[in-house]
């Protein structure tokens, strides 16, 4: 192919040969075609130990300039360059000073027919071996590399192509043992599919790594090993093709802050990571993210605004053990349907309002968690959600909620839940005082028709009385079926005369057991 000519994706179309089946093919129709990944228009399957070969696109720039090589001894760094048909064209040297020493790669490539250039650089010691290849500049490059294959086991410290818009690939056909940080990446670069060695032994950073890039995939092969790797800072920021990423689980893992910042990730998955104590920030303000599932995070103490912003996220599941929740996590998160608690939390962290989470309507709250210390006025937030100026819009709130110690007055203003509230479920959550909606038929529950707490294993310690008082559509069967629950007590007074059942329901059951019925 002669230089200056270019090449295009051949589709077969089955049919009459008019073109494209427009119900495949058709953007209005949202049928388009699966993404191409760039692929190297010189093919290369091997590459030599401690080689490196580049693909250069002279239509870009004929000058191989913006990246620094280094080896770890004094020696001659060589260039071979190729024409697409592997026509040998020229080889240049350029000379590495001392040990650990690099130099900037900068090389008018040889004439050649054909728009793309092959170079491989070697090493003329024979034992010498290369220890860096990177880019620092934080201008945006024009720099001809397109694609970048390396056989280079011994590359140390960082590792970085940044501000290389045009480099669309990058592979290493080897391990990576001594490389300690990742920072910048490809920060602002063209590559679009990136596969992480399996074992980095070393590495401690991805700081930066993905931001202002064009990745669409960042992958962590199975079997992924970094037992270094303690932070991962602004990492794919400004990701402008990332659909999905999934985190493995990476014991040694610390800090995850700023992570998907303004990215255009829909699907995150998190996998382990149980040590992390430091977390903010994962996502925010319109990405289109809809679902979001967390692991167990036992170990967390710090954590702000995880998904501050996200408007379009509608259901956050928070799995296993957490050390705490924040009320800034889920700010203007304005459409969010379903919130699940830690399944345990182990402290009380800060309540959640209706003023943040205007549209909440399933709530799953934690299934353990020992409040013995802490005032039931705040934890009752976990139950409820803070009401704001307006109507909270719970429809369901369910789980366990089997705690250590205490009981829980638990209430549901009905000038908040009465227009929306359905179902109470909390088989065992321990009520020292439980009150939903007030003795009016205009403060009534009016969609409330179930309700379950632990009726049996509660004591209704408040001294305040009623001590059950509930006003919603409940009807007489559910009344008997509560009263046949209630334990055995002295001086404790149950209200249900609001309820749609009231009238015909048996009282006996309850004033046998020493209760008083109103």
């Amino acid at each position: 192919m002669k230089k200056g000519a270019f090449r295009f994706p051949m589709i077969k179309v089955e049919g009459s040969g008019e073109g494209p089946d427009p119900a495949v093919f058709c953007p209005a129709n949202g049928y388009l075609p699966p993404y191409t990944y760039f692929e190297s228009p010189i093919e290369v399957t091997t590459v030599s130990n401690e080689s490196i070969v580049f693909i250069l696109d002279t239509e870009i720039n004929i000058k191989f300039d913006s990246l620094y090589i280094g080896s770890d001894t004094i020696c001659n760094l060589i260039y071979n360059f190729y024409d697409e048909n592997g026509v040998f064209l020229e080889t240049r040297t350029q000379a590495i000073g001392s040990g650990g020493g690099y130099i900037s790669v900068s090389q008018i490539i040889p004439d050649s027919t054909t728009r793309y250039v092959k170079c491989i650089a070697t090493l003329d010691d024979g034992i010498a071996k290369f220890n860096r290849l990177s880019s620092n500049t934080s201008v945006p490059s024009g720099a001809c590399v397109v694609a970048i294959f390396a056989n280079t086991p011994n590359l140390a410290t960082s590792l970085q192509f940044r501000s290389h818009l045009f480099l669309k690939k990058v592979e290493f056909l080897c391990t990576l043992d001594y490389v300690s940080d990742m920072n910048y990446l490809f920060n602002m670069c063209g590559v679009e599919k990136f596969t992480m060695p399996v074992s980095m032994p070393s590495l401690t950073q991805l700081q930066y790594a993905l931001i202002d890039s064009d990745i669409y995939e960042f992958i962590f092969p199975v079997g992924f090993s970094a037992p270094l790797l303690v932070g991962m800072f602004y990492f794919s920021a400004r990701a402008k093709n990332m659909e999905s990423f999934a985190l493995p689980d990476i014991p040694s893992l610390l800090t995850f802050n700023l992570g998907l910042y303004y990215s255009s990730v829909k699907v995150l998955t998190f996998t382990g990571c149980e040590n992390i104590d430091n977390l903010s920030q994962i996502l925010e303000q319109n990405t289109v993210i809809e679902e979001v599932t967390l692991p167990a995070l036992p170990n967390l103490a710090t954590a702000t605004r995880l998904f501050y912003g996200c408007s379009n996220l509608k259901k956050l599941t928070l799995n296993g053990t957490w050390n705490k929740v924040y009320s800034d996590w889920t700010t203007n998160c304005y459409n969010l349907r379903e919130l699940h608690f830690p399944r345990t939390l182990s402290t009380y962290g800060s309540s959640l309002t209706n003023s943040t989470l205007p549209n909440l309507s399933i709530l799953h709250v934690p299934d353990f968690f020992d409040f013995s210390a802490i005032s039931g006025s705040l934890v009752v937030y976990y139950f409820r959600i803070g009401t704001g100026s307006s109507a909270n819009k719970l429809k369901k709130v369910y789980g366990d909620a089997e705690f250590a110690s205490d009981e829980l007055y638990l209430t549901y203003s009905p000038a908040y839940y009465a227009e929306y509230l359905e179902e109470v479920n909390l088989p065992k959550l321990k009520v020292s005082r439980i009150i939903i909606g007030t003795n009016s038929t205009t403060y009534k529950m009016k969609r409330l028709t179930a309700l379950v707490v632990g009726w049996t294993n509660s004591t209704y310690s408040s001294t305040s009385a009623p001590q059950i008082q509930i006003a919603a559509a409940l009807d007489t069967a559910w009344i008997n079926a509560m009263f046949t629950s209630l334990p055995i007590v002295i001086g404790k007074t149950v209200d249900v005369r609001y309820c749609d059942g009231y009238a015909g329901c048996n009282k006996t059951i309850a004033t046998a057991k020493g209760w008083t019925v109103s």
